[in-house]
């Protein structure tokens, strides 16, 4: 499971040692476009600014999805821009990616990547992104039940035989097309995350 074609639908999932930074641009950028607007129409419908109409919808727009984004971005460049004689530029590397993604600026003391044991850890980078497109594929299949009744018999057995019987003996994105009849969407993760109607 990949970010870039779940995000985009674009066809068939790359394998992981495939996906390159540039392979993300668009799908970060869709996202970026898309809170910007929201923040925008946000701006444009109050003539004074409470915490109701705006801090409020500002926070439940930079939550989770601002939040990814940043340590995808910072992650792919700290890789991607490392250079042995500069050094890694961990923290200025960060600041210039939060000005262009974070909603919200953690002071300047934060010192988070010195935390972010899920990349330094040891071997788990790539496999960071498929939390995106695990949260595309469970809002997609969720969506099925919203659709049926969250208790339809029907549909429960349908993700039973197509899902987790199945397990890891086939394809997720093949599993994911059989269960739900079309490749996973985006539209329904950002309606669920309040973006999209």
């Amino acid at each position: 499971m990949y970010l870039v074609p779940c995000i985009l639908n674009q066809g068939a999932l790359p394998r992981l040692i495939e996906i390159k930074p540039a392979h993300v641009v668009p799908a970060i950028e869709a996202v970026l476009s898309e809170n910007r607007a929201a923040v925008s129409r946000l701006l444009e419908a109050n003539a004074e600014y409470t915490w109701d109409n705006l801090a409020q919808p500002l926070e439940a727009l930079a939550g989770r999805l601002a939040l990814q984004l940043e340590f995808a971005i910072f992650d792919f460049r700290l890789h991607l821009e490392y250079d042995p004689v500069r050094g890694a530029r961990i923290h200025e590397l960060l600041e210039d990616v939060r000005r262009g993604v974070a909603v919200i600026h953690p002071p300047s003391f934060n010192r988070f990547p010195h935390g972010f044991a899920l990349i330094f850890a040891g071997g788990y980078s790539a496999g960071y992104y498929s939390y995106k497109c695990a949260e595309v594929l469970s809002s997609d299949a969720f969506s099925l039940f919203e659709e049926k009744g969250v208790f339809d018999s029907g549909t429960g057995m349908r993700f039973l035989c197509f899902i987790l019987e199945q397990g890891g003996s086939r394809d997720s994105l093949e599993l994911f097309v059989e269960f739900r009849g079309w490749e996973p969407r985006v539209d329904v993760l950002l309606r669920h995350g309040g973006l999209a109607a």
